[in-house]
């Protein structure tokens, strides 16, 4: 009765905002074919990270998350053009060597010749920065990466830098989307056991020398070390996950009522239990039971496409996962080296498996995108907002 209760004063609040919203928005008389050429942007690249402003006019990319400096400013002008100021009042411009590198340039309170783009399509819904000047669309590709493909007749640069203007949740979603991750990462752990057992073989050798009349130098290599090492790893939940959702921007397309993204920041702690148990065969065994916390931070993605009046969203995509181990204490007296090993081997059973907590936290926002508390208010505010 309780969640009925709350469910419908959810979509009573959402509701009773729609008119308002549409007001507004017929008052700004945009039409869905406008692009439009304003505000807080972000300049995004295939894969989800995000251009900042560094050092020396420079741009990095290493969040996916915007934050103030990755934060930058679209600025209309006249004949269909826009400009991009950095949060530090810099412009955005295109290098000379090859026209289509980005970097921030200090100049006067308005933009130059140099600093002036058209917004060109970049896919569905998608949006680049093309140079005034040199007729190139920007591309990026950080000095350590790989070489940028050429880009042939009819197609963009593989790593094209794309726009999206920031939109910020309302306030219910923040609360309500949160919570329902919460409970399923809750109701998806609880009482699950995780127990694998893993062998790895070391093999050492020596060449010595093994001279012939032939071939004075001749060697001969030898086996000095076989054993095969195998060890057991069991661990389930204990006690409740601190889970918590810091961030959860919107990136709208610059054409409006087009396509857009939902990111989401995930942080979780989860306190665990479980034993180790390790054996060289012939030679050694030792058994301990640990505590320890599995710290996880995660960036996903949530595709959104608007078509007519319907709203679709699609299947989370996880762009970033971290997970480590804080605080391990063992049950028994062991010696320092004996805990760098149970801590060795926690450690490579959660790298072993990042693939499938990938998929795991997938699955998780999706079920939880699918809940009625969540789809009812989401379905409203993105369909007045994309």
């Amino acid at each position: 009765m309780f969640r009925k209760a709350v469910f419908v004063l959810w979509t009573v609040v959402c509701l009773g905002a729609l008119p308002a919203a549409a007001a507004d928005k017929a008052d700004k008389g945009e039409k869905a074919d406008k692009v439009e050429k304003g505000g807080k942007v972000v300049l995004r690249l295939p894969g989800g990270r995000l251009l900042r402003a560094a050092e020396h006019g420079t741009l990095q990319a290493e969040s996916f998350i915007p934050a103030a400096r990755e934060t930058f400013e679209l600025v209309a002008l006249p004949k269909q053009q826009v400009a991009v100021k950095s949060p530090d009042c810099r412009w955005l411009v295109s290098d000379g060597r090859d026209g289509h590198t980005p970097r921030l340039e200090s100049g006067p309170a308005g933009p130059g010749r140099d600093a002036t783009f058209e917004l060109v399509a970049a896919g569905a819904g998608r949006f680049a920065l093309r140079s005034w000047i040199s007729g190139e669309v920007l591309a990026f590709d950080p000095p350590a990466g790989p070489p940028k493909a050429k880009a042939t007749a009819g197609t963009l640069p593989r790593r094209t830098v794309e726009v999206y203007r920031i939109r910020e949740l309302p306030a219910i979603l923040e609360t309500v989307l949160p919570a329902a991750v919460r409970a399923i990462v809750g109701e998806e752990l609880s009482g699950k056991e995780y127990d694998k057992t893993r062998k790895h073989k070391i093999e050492k050798y020596v060449d010595l020398p093994d001279p012939t009349l032939k071939d004075l130098k001749r060697t001969k290599r030898h086996q000095v070390l076989g054993l095969t090492e195998e060890y057991r790893v069991q661990a389930k939940l204990d006690g409740q996950p601190d889970f918590q959702m810091p961030a959860m921007p919107l990136l709208a397309g610059c054409g409006e009522g087009e396509c857009g993204l939902m990111l989401f920041a995930v942080e979780a702690r989860l306190p665990v239990q479980g034993r180790v148990q390790y054996q060289v065969q012939g030679a050694a065994s030792a058994s301990t039971g640990y505590r320890t916390t599995v710290r996880l931070s995660a960036v996903a993605e949530v595709p959104l496409e608007r078509r007519g009046k319907d709203l679709t969203v699609g299947s989370p995509v996880v762009l970033d996962l971290s997970v480590s181990l804080a605080h391990l204490r063992l049950s028994n007296d062991l010696l320092e080296a004996v805990h760098r090993q149970v801590e060795r081997y926690v450690n490579h059973e959660l790298e072993h498996n990042e693939g499938r907590l990938r998929e795991q936290a997938n699955k998780a926002l999706k079920k939880a995108l699918s809940a009625h508390e969540v789809r009812i208010p989401l379905a409203g505010y993105l369909g007045l907002t994309l």
